[in-house]
């Protein structure tokens, strides 16, 4: 998921995200469901998920911070189950 933001990031924004990046999705009701940073190299490194993040938890918002701090807000609206 963190990669898949920072490919949204680089094709989004025309002066370019700086990494390293903070990634936090917060849950409707505040709660901090994971946080990670990632790399240079798209590497999520520092990861730390608070418990079972489920389907009710959503929808939830990511704030996604660079290197010089500028803060960008997602919201996912729903859980997808994950592939095996």
């Amino acid at each position: 998921m963190a990669a898949r933001m920072t490919g949204l990031l680089h094709s989004s924004d025309q002066r370019g995200p700086f990494p390293p990046f903070q990634m936090v999705i917060v849950s409707q009701q505040g709660t901090v469901l994971f946080q990670c940073e990632v790399n240079r190299n798209g590497k999520v490194r520092h990861a730390h998920a608070a418990g079972q993040v489920r389907r009710s938890h959503f929808p939830a918002t990511v704030f996604f911070t660079d290197r010089s701090q500028v803060t960008r807000t997602f919201q996912i609206e729903r859980a997808k189950k994950a592939e095996a």
